[in-house]
Formats: structure tokens, C-alpha cells, sequence
């Protein structure tokens, strides 16, 4: 028999996809670094310490939990695909990765090596963008930059799920059973944990996404019944305080890889358990353009950092303060930002968000304007 996800487990990882998105907003912004906080004091010090809690400790669970979430999606309904209908199941999904993720992943590419192309060549820009890599002309590098994320870092993200979706029958055939499942998930843990510091062993954290990839593919064909579970109030809060001691874990520990990644996963169990308490929120249009945020935000915020950083002063007594502004406030004006072109993209130029949001017009969207 299929699975179905129900209405509160749809709701629960549409809200998710926008939190995480924020999260992965506060990892990238820029924080105090560009601030010379010299003087040390109580006040200082915390707003210092919250800062790092903010954009390290508690986006800790974003990336890890779009990977669980992105698993889980591929195999939605789906319990055990017949062998007659493997190859049918498999090639639609290829069909549909297509239109949501390698059309968009070849736009936003391009879209933001043209951006960094144009501002190569005005100094007065591209040197006042910190750790920007700068267009040197040649075919590779134009390769490089339309496939392989040369300059939108952010799209790493996509490219594996690509990985991933080509890998899908093989991922399917190790994960169909149980046992079998539980055996892959243990070995991408171990070579996670041994290889997480290896830059050549593990390039962009790739062991780490595909333990968390599976995982949610494992729960997708072995544990629905977790996912359409209805928490009650004593586990929303035992999901809320397991939220707060891997907070805490991640701001004053970092033992080993190994515990990290345990922490992480008590941490996507924790968070999911806890959204509960957001059952009976109303949808807004707006909490379902995650994907849009997430490939919108990163040169943007950087620039609206930079920004922020050029009108306030970076030193002396306020400076931490300063930089606590320039980091919620970097998150909130591109957040208002990709919001409103959000709605510019879908009222007015519906093909564009198709081609670049991959096909994810908001349910909801529709509705409110009826």
C-alpha cells in the first residue's frame, strides 16, 4: 500500500523549507567580521556570543534538514515501486528533476556569473565585496560558472540533489529493505565522521549530505508513520528542549564529527516534533518561495551587508550592537526583498518564475488573488 503524507506533515515541511532558508540566510551574512569590537564588555560580550548562536549554532540543522526533507520528497508515496513499473517511476522522476532543478540550477548560474562578470570591472563594487571571486575570462571559466557553481556558491546545494536523483535507483536498491537501509546509513555516518576534514575526501561536505539524503529517504520508505504523527504538548516540549541542548552543544562543544552529526540528527528529530505547535498557523503565499530565498539570497545579502556596513560606523562602544544590526537587518531586507519579487515574478512574469523557482508557484498564491 502507498504512503500518503498528510495535511499537517505537508504544512510542517513547507514552514520548515522557509525556516531553514532563513537559517541558511543568517549562516551566509557577513555578522561581525567587518566590525572592530575592541572593547570588551558584559553587554558586548553577549551580543557577541548571540551573534554566533544565530549565525553558527542554530542554523546547524538548515542544509542538514533540506537534505532529509529533499530525500523523503523523492520517495513521497511510494512504499515499494514493482518491477514493472521501476524504469516508469525512475524516468518520470528524471523528467521532473529536470524542470525543478537543472533549469534552474543552469539559470541562477548564469545569472550570477553575469553579475559577477559586470562588477569585475568596476573596482569601486568588486572590491568592497569581501571574499568575492572575481571573473577572469576564458571557456573553462565560463564552464565552470554555468555547471559547476564556479560563481554561486549557493547552488552546491542543487548539484547534489542532481547526484542524488541520478544515483536514485541505486540509493532505492540499497534502501528498499529495512536492514539493508540501516546498513547504508551507518557507513555514510562513519565516512562522514572520518572524512569531514578531508577537503579532497570530502568536497563540499558530501558524505554528510548523502547520510542526510538518505535519512529521509529511509523515512520515506520504512518510517511514514513518524512523519504523519500528530506530537501532543509533552512532546512539542521535549522537541523544543532537545532544539535548545543542540544549541547549546553547537555554540560551547564541537567534540568530534561523529557527535556533531548525532547532535544534528537529534536536532531535525527535535525540530520536527516541535513545528507541532504551529498546526493551526494559516498559510501565507509567501512561506512557500523557500527554494526562491535560498537561490536569491547570497550575492544579494552580501552586497546589502556591505551596504549596511558602509552607512553604520564599525568601531567603538556601539559596535557590537552595530553588527548585530548589520546581521538581522542583512537577513530581513533580503528576505523583504526576494518576498516582493516573489510577487512581481508570479503576478506579472509567470514563465520567468517557472524557469528560475524550477516550476514552484505557491499553492496559495492563486487563492489570494482570486
Amino acid at each position: 500500500m502507498d504512503n500518503k503524507i498528510g495535511r499537517l506533515a505537508s504544512k510542517k515541511i513547507t514552514l520548515l523549507g522557509y525556516v531553514c532558508a532563513i537559517l541558511v540566510m543568517l549562516i551566509h551574512s557577513s555578522g561581525y567580521k567587518y566590525f572592530q569590537i575592541s572593547e570588551i564588555s558584559i553587554g558586548s560580550t553577549f551580543i557577541v556570543n548571540f551573534i554566533d548562536i544565530l549565525t553558527d549554532a542554530l542554523p546547524q540543522v538548515s542544509v542538514s534538514m533540506f537534505f532529509v526533507i529533499s530525500g523523503f520528497l523523492f520517495f513521497n508515496n511510494v512504499s515499494e515501486i514493482e518491477k514493472d513499473t521501476c524504469n516508469k517511476f525512475f524516468k518520470e522522476k528524471y523528467v521532473k528533476r529536470i524542470k525543478t532543478l537543472l533549469i534552474p540550477y543552469i539559470l541562477w548560474n548564469t545569472i550570477w556569473m553575469v553579475f559577477i562578470i559586470l562588477i569585475t570591472y568596476i573596482p569601486a563594487i568588486s572590491s568592497k565585496i569581501d571574499s568575492l571571486k572575481l571573473f577572469e575570462p576564458s571557456i573553462i571559466n565560463v564552464f565552470k560558472g554555468i555547471f559547476l557553481f564556479e560563481y554561486s556558491g549557493i547552488c552546491w546545494y542543487i548539484f547534489f540533489l542532481m547526484i542524488y536523483a541520478l544515483l536514485s535507483p541505486l540509493i532505492y536498491y540499497c534502501m528498499r529493505k529495512k536492514y539493508s537501509g540501516i546498513v547504508l546509513l551507518i557507513g555514510s555516518f562513519i565516512i562522514c565522521g572520518f572524512t569531514y576534514n578531508n577537503e579532497y575526501l570530502n568536497y563540499l561536505n558530501l558524505f554528510n549530505s548523502l547520510f542526510f539524503y538518505c535519512l529521509g529517504v529511509y523515512l520515506a520508505l520504512h518510517h511514514y508513520s513518524f512523519i504523519n504523527k500528530e506530537f501532543g504538548n509533552k512532546e512539542i516540549t521535549l522537541g523544543l528542549l532537545g532544539c535548545i541542548i543542540a544549541v547549546t552543544y553547537f555554540q560551547i562543544l564541537h567534540v568530534s564529527e561523529f557527535i556533531d552529526e548525532a547532535v544534528r540528527v537529534l536536532f531535525i528529530c527535535s525540530l520536527w516534533v516541535f513545528m507541532d505547535i504551529f498546526k493551526d498557523v494559516k498559510m501565507k503565499w509567501w512561506l512557500e518561495i523557500s527554494f526562491f530565498i535560498y537561490v536569491f539570497h547570497g550575492m544579494t545579502q552580501q552586497c546589502i551587508n556591505k551596504i549596511i556596513c558602509a552607512v553604520l560606523p564599525n568601531y567603538g562602544k556601539m559596535s557590537a550592537l552595530y553588527a548585530l544590526i548589520n546581521t538581522i537587518g542583512g537577513v530581513l531586507i533580503t528576505l523583504a526583498l526576494s518576498t516582493i519579487l516573489s510577487y512581481i515574478l508570479l503576478k506579472y512574469f509567470g514563465n520567468i518564475w517557472n524557469y528560475i523557482a524550477g516550476y514552484r508557484v505557491p499553492k496559495l498564491f492563486n487563492k489570494k488573488e482570486q
